[in-house]
């Protein structure tokens, strides 16, 4: 009989066990690991039968078992055969979308950060719309009945109702942990519960603000946010919960504000403290107060004079005592308090306003908090600015009673497209030290890449969860993978690395495509094509976009694997316009670049939106002359040699409009694409790709109508140079798609389809799919299939382990698990080793 030793086996898979060291025969042993790995197979034992296939490299018979049982764990479901999956390796460190508050709860197991927002990830822990940081890692909040909430969190705050300290929820959503709730939910630390009320729980309508408050008879729970009845008691945007149920803020002549209560503070202006609410409204009770209240248990009152308030929206409040003075700070998006010049900032110190030495320039301050990072208390203030006073500030600002200062700010990265945004500043003790954290839209903190929340301890900025990772900030729009490595466009961060809208991967890290004068490319880039011309290949890059590395261009670039260049040539114009298309052609004269895109001139000469570049000069095409913006270009062999098709809008050539806009160029005279039918394509394309679907090379394109002249049909067209077919396939009448690739990536040659789409022929797909020539199929993960969110672009890369189909987009999770931005499908790494094929070079002996 064989035998197998537990230590020595389960040393080596990295699993814990608890039985006798000792000897096994292989059916125990099987029943044994089959245990072990339903509960416990992961990322880090992925690779246990090759692993241990290199320590018993003669045991056939476990051999044999290992696959059999690993497998069925590893692919679960998949509907696109068994030896591919999605893998675990592109999730993202911390949140997934962005966080709207933070707060400090000890729930028994000490003081803990808890992130509230939209978000479904917390680094690769799945969570929902609420997350707790111990200074180490991220759990979910997990009850018995589920965990997090359907919806958005958009406000915390510890109150004690007699049973104790717990964490209240506010936001818009309809069940926390399964139990029905509406828009509060109560957070013990173990259990979620209703926030009751007379008639029902919580609020009518959306909550934006929570705080406690001592009303002169107990300390209440005090409710912001645009509803009109709470506990089903009237209450307009702004009530009180105690455990003797739900009460409205009133008088003087009514209660509420007229309109919807964005944030609540506590602040004692000298005549004892008064609860502040500010937010979008003109009325509190029936005094007009203009976006800015006080109540205490004598009602409501303005602040200020003539004229009150303030003049806009106000988002945060809080209160700080700078410069020996303690007033209310107010933040928003206005431009005077009580009739003075106030720049989205000001002070209410002693019955007056003042402004905040110029405020800060820019959009909103939409946060506040007292921090003393080691000089002193001071109020930090975050939001969405380039300066406050005369300094500038890109997102956060210190203000310590008399003076600006800034820390390194939250980079825009790219002179806006994505604006840097702070929504949420909270101080948190870690047991190491008190650090202010700060959560919103940015993905850079100073020098350091983020996502979407940092702590700051007075000298830098640092990430939350200091392991390496590799998803993406902001998804990915498109991806080439011809050139060695994976080129990828739009993340302002990949990973840990900061890479300003163009990054590579090569099989493990990241790295930014960069050069003398600067990084990626500031705008917005979407094509890549690799091209050598007279000299080395190099990258070339299109879209709307002025610089490139620090380089002046205009929309499009040249990186050669060090620096990045314009593409000019002697006349030193490039492109006049956005560049839509790239593709490289030979027609057996040399090879040339080809550029279609919104423009009007290239290198100084006329070319309406498609002209040429041979690696030193631009021209465009002869007479009879092209017109119209190309905005696809593939190169297709139809039988009559390689053509390029260019696909465009308001497509003419020589005057004439050409059919279903799209043309064939031989490098010397221009077809109209026809079949023996007489009819062509029909409908705007959206995505191309040439695929042998068994029946021999065609050019598949997505289109936006029925895609052959004459079908009434489907959005996919096949045109093998002959007549256009309509591959079989319906989607949902909504569907985008964005992205076809082919690709072999160990399942057999497939077409694949990305975009925003849920099934096909009814067949759920989420996103993606694979055409086999016959059928369409899901590409399923462990625990789902597809992706959840979008996909914009699909490449075909091999990253040292076989080519893989990487897919890029808008979503967080592939096959159900973290992915973020960018996932893998390939080969399940149980069949790196060889094993199957035959190929066992890489093994050894015992």
């Amino acid at each position: 009989m064989f035998l197998l030793k537990s230590s020595e086996l389960f040393q080596h898979l990295n699993l814990n066990i608890s039985d006798e060291p000792g000897w096994y025969d292989l059916s125990t042993m099987k029943a044994i690991l089959k245990t072990r790995l339903e509960s416990h197979f992961t990322e880090e034992n992925e690779e246990i039968c090759g692993m241990f296939r290199r320590r018993v490299a003669l045991s056939v018979f476990f051999l044999t078992a290992c696959i059999s049982l690993v497998q069925p764990f590893a692919v679960a479901g998949a509907a696109e055969a068994g030896r591919c999956d999605w893998s675990p390796k592109f999730w993202a460190g911390d949140l997934s979308d962005d966080p709207t508050a933070l707060a400090v709860f000890d729930d028994g197991n000490g003081p803990a950060l808890y992130a509230a927002g939209s978000f479904d990830n917390a680094s690769d822990v799945p969570v929902a719309g609420i997350a707790r940081w111990d200074g180490d890692s991220w759990t979910s909040l997990v009850s018995t009945s589920g965990f997090g909430i359907d919806g958005i969190a958009l406000a915390l705050a510890v109150y004690d109702d007699g049973a104790g300290d717990a964490l209240y929820v506010g936001g818009d959503f309809a069940s926390a942990g399964g139990v029905p709730v509406h828009n509060l939910a109560r957070w013990d630390g173990s259990t979620w519960s209703p926030v009751a009320g007379i008639v029902t729980d919580g609020v009518d309508g959306e909550i934006y603000a929570l705080t406690t408050f001592d009303d002169g008879t107990r300390f209440v729970l005090v409710a912001g946010g645009s509803f009109q009845a709470a506990g089903g008691v009237a209450a307009n945007n702004v009530a009180r919960w105690s455990a003797d149920g739900w009460s409205p803020l009133a008088g003087p002549g009514g209660n509420g504000t007229n309109d919807y209560v964005e944030a609540l503070a506590v602040h004692d202006d000298g005549s004892g403290p008064g609860l502040y609410a500010g937010g979008r409204f003109t009325t509190a009770g029936d005094l007009l107060v203009n976006n800015v209240a006080r109540w205490d248990s004598d009602g409501w009152s303005a602040l200020g004079g003539a004229p009150v308030g303030v003049s806009g929206r106000v988002c945060t409040l809080a209160s700080y005592a700078g410069g020996g003075k303690t007033g209310l700070y107010v933040g928003g998006g206005f431009q005077q308090a009580g009739g003075l010049d106030a720049s989205n900032i000001a002070v209410w110190r002693h019955g007056a306003w003042s402004p905040v030495d110029g405020g800060v320039s820019g959009a909103l301050v939409h946060a506040m908090a007292v921090f003393n990072d080691g000089s002193g208390k001071a109020l930090y203030v975050g939001g969405r600015f380039d300066a406050a006073g005369s300094v500038a500030a890109d997102g956060i600002a210190r203000w310590d009673g008399t003076t600006w200062t800034s820390p390194p700010g939250f980079n825009v990265l790219d002179n806006g497209s994505v604006e840097a945004t702070v929504f949420t500043l909270q101080v948190y003790d870690d047991g190491e030290a008190a650090r202010l954290y700060a959560g919103g839209r940015f993905f850079a903190a100073g020098d350091t890449a983020v996502n979407r929340i940092a702590s700051w301890h007075g000298a830098s900025w640092s990430r939350l969860d200091p392991r390496p990772w590799h998803g993406l900030s902001w998804g990915g729009l498109r991806a080439n993978g011809a050139g060695g490595e994976l080129m990828v466009t739009r993340p302002l961060t990949a990973g840990t690395v900061i890479t300003q809208r163009m990054a590579r991967w090569n099989g493990v890290n990241w790295a930014p495509l960069g050069g003398p004068n600067g990084i990626g490319i500031i705008g917005w880039p979407t094509v890549l094509e690799w091209y050598a011309g007279t000299g080395d290949s190099a990258l070339y890059v299109g879209g709307s976009f002025d610089v490139a590395g620090g380089v002046p261009v205009e929309d499009i670039a040249s990186w050669d694997g060090t620096e990045w260049s314009d593409v000019t040539g002697s006349s030193g114009v490039g492109l006049d316009g956005q560049v839509a298309a790239l593709r490289v052609y030979d027609n057996g004269a040399g090879s040339l670049l080809y550029a279609g895109g919104w423009f009007e001139n290239a290198g100084g000469l006329p070319a309406d939106g498609l002209a040429r570049w041979d690696g030193l000069e631009w021209s465009p095409l002869p007479d009879p002359g092209y017109s119209g913006p190309a905005l696809r270009l593939e190169v297709y062999d139809d039988g009559n040699g390689a053509g390029l098709y260019v696909i465009g809008d308001n497509l003419q050539v020589g005057g004439t409009p050409a059919p279903s806009n799209t043309m064939r160029w031989d490098g010397a005279t221009w077809t109209a694409v026809l079949g023996e039918d007489g009819l062509g394509l029909s409908g705007d394309v959206d995505a191309t790709a040439v695929f042998d679907d068994g029946g021999g090379e065609a050019l598949y394109m997505a289109r936006r109508d029925p895609p052959c002249g004459g079908s009434t049909s489907g959005r996919i067209a096949r045109w093998d140079g002959i007549s256009c077919t309509v591959v079989p396939g319906d989607f949902e009448q909504n569907a985008d798609l964005t992205s076809l690739v082919a690709a072999d990536v160990g399942n057999g040659p497939r077409l694949y389809l990305g975009g925003w789409f849920t099934t096909i022929d009814g067949v759920v797909m989420n996103s993606i799919a694979a055409w086999d020539g016959n059928d369409w199929a899901p590409l399923a993960g462990p625990n789902d299939v597809g992706v959840d969110g979008g996909v914009e672009g699909l490449a075909a890369f091999d990253d040292g382990h076989g080519q893989a189909l990487f897919v890029i987009g808008d979503f967080s999770r592939a096959g159900g698990q973290p992915s973020v931005g960018i996932a893998r499908w390939g080969l399940n790494p149980i069949f790196f080793d060889g094993f199957e094929s035959g190929d066992t070079s890489a093994w050894s002996s015992p």
